[in-house]
């Protein structure tokens, strides 16, 4: 066990494995490799938030409008469900109406709740534009906890809250929950909405750039980003990432991280995080424990951070001891290797001694864990899907993200629990944070 010591039809037709916040094809990896090259180049680098005078740009006045309308609607939304104070409470739906949830469930539709993957892998189809008969087919067989969306699923807002509307509509009916639906929409370089015109929403930068206006201009960014999600039907946002950069040479990051001061990252997270629960959006903290620090790319293989325990606690967990307390409704756990912590090359992701050991007992987070994309080449290169899922499940993780192939993944995990490798009892205790989140804050 590690301990710490202190703290400081549309078309239904394989998508590749690539991570959820990946760029979605080489021109956009290049693109990314080319101006994070750049970035680390320039001196504001390492400059500290609060000594930069330097404001985000405005809103456009051709987006003014739409801008003071989501505002406007998800502090609407706040209002008429629970302020942001509230929002954070623990749930006050009574334990025993969510174990009586369980208890009805079959042991393939527990299994099934532990997974979230993209509508393309759910289906086996290269892009998936409408609920048609495919989804439908595919959620009765195995009935995923929740779907991550690509930006090749989204054409215009119409088409986009058909689909979604239609898609929760039936997975309230056929299960009796509703189903998580997510995408990353972080702002600059990773958004899957606010790069698509015919959205109309403003194209939000990146959070290094926001957060030098300050925590208020963050939280109004999370609202605003929030707002337009629950417009079109999504609940979960994969988002914020709260890794401290504090290697000028990581290019996977870069300036999607606020900042490269611990304490800053840990305001404007909490900030950002505000502002996406005004307006009713689930928040996910990523990429435990921390990725900032890292040369490699866990997309691509084996990423390292050579931190030891005590470094970690002093600048990269500082997010989750403070703000991931009261504000991450999921904690997403990063494949970077730490070998002066656990021997090898194992990824974060799989280690008991980090999800649980460091994650759950020692920082007391109990919220629900999710791996990273478990189709990343870090996991993908060095074990399969079944092996890779039932590995998570056993460190601790909650929800699995999109493996390589569901279907083999589902299997697996399943055969474990049959065959007493996994207790039912291990896969309840994730069920009791998967659905006590769903019925408070989705329904």
């Amino acid at each position: 066990m590690v301990l710490i010591v202190g703290c400081g039809k549309g078309v239904e037709e394989t998508i590749t494995s690539e991570d959820i916040d990946k760029p979605l094809n080489q021109e956009d990896d290049q693109d990314i490799k080319d101006e994070n090259s750049q970035s680390t180049k320039e001196q504001e680098f390492t400059e500290e938030i609060s000594e930069s005078v330097e404001k985000s740009a405005e809103y456009t006045d051709d987006h003014s409008e739409l801008t003071e309308e989501i505002v406007e609607d998800a502090e609407e939304i706040s209002e008429n469900t629970e302020d942001s104070s509230t929002y954070n409470e623990k749930s006050t739906l009574e334990s025993d109406e969510v174990v009586s949830i369980i208890e009805e469930m079959s042991l393939e539709q527990k299994v099934g709740q532990l997974f979230f993957v993209t509508p393309e892998q759910l289906t086996g189809v290269s892009k998936v534009t409408q609920f048609g008969s495919a989804s439908k087919e595919k959620l009765d067989s195995i009935p995923v906890g929740g779907l991550a969306y690509l930006a090749t699923s989204f054409e215009n807002p119409t088409q986009t809250k058909a689909m979604l509307s239609e898609l929760q509509e039936y997975v309230e009916q056929t299960t009796g929950i509703p189903i998580f639906l997510g995408l990353d929409e972080e702002g600059g370089r990773v958004l899957r909405i606010g790069k698509n015109e015919s959205f109309g929403v403003e194209k939000i930068k990146s959070m290094q750039e926001v957060a030098k206006s300050g925590e208020e201009e963050v939280e109004r960014t999370g609202t605003y980003i929030g707002g337009y999600l629950k417009e079109f039907g999504l609940n979960v946002d994969f988002a914020p990432v709260v890794d401290v950069m504090t290697n000028p040479n990581n290019t996977v990051i870069g300036d999607r991280a606020f900042s490269s001061d611990p304490n800053t990252v840990d305001q404007m997270a909490s900030a950002f995080s505000r502002g996406l629960h005004k307006a009713g959006i689930c928040t996910v903290y990523k990429h435990f424990p921390g990725h900032g620090d890292t040369i490699e790319d866990s997309h691509e293989d084996f990423a390292y951070s050579y931190k030891d325990i005590d470094a970690l606690t002093e600048c990269d967990l500082i997010p989750y001891f403070n703000g991931a307390l009261d504000n991450a409704d999921f904690v997403m756990v990063s494949h970077v290797s730490f070998p002066n912590i656990i021997a090898g090359d194992l990824p974060a992701s799989l280690s008991y001694d980090i999800v649980t050991g460091i994650l759950r007992e020692n920082i007391g987070y109990d919220g629900v864990i999710m791996t990273d994309a478990l189709g990343m080449g870090a996991i993908s290169r060095h074990y399969s899907s079944g092996e890779a899922a039932v590995k998570a499940i056993e460190a601790g993780c909650d929800m699995v993200l999109m493996p390589e192939n569901l279907q083999t993944a589902y299997d697996e995990v399943l055969k474990s629990v049959e065959e007493g490798k996994i207790t039912e009892e291990r896969i309840n205790q994730s069920l009791e944070r998967i659905i006590s989140l769903k019925l408070e804050k989705l329904q």
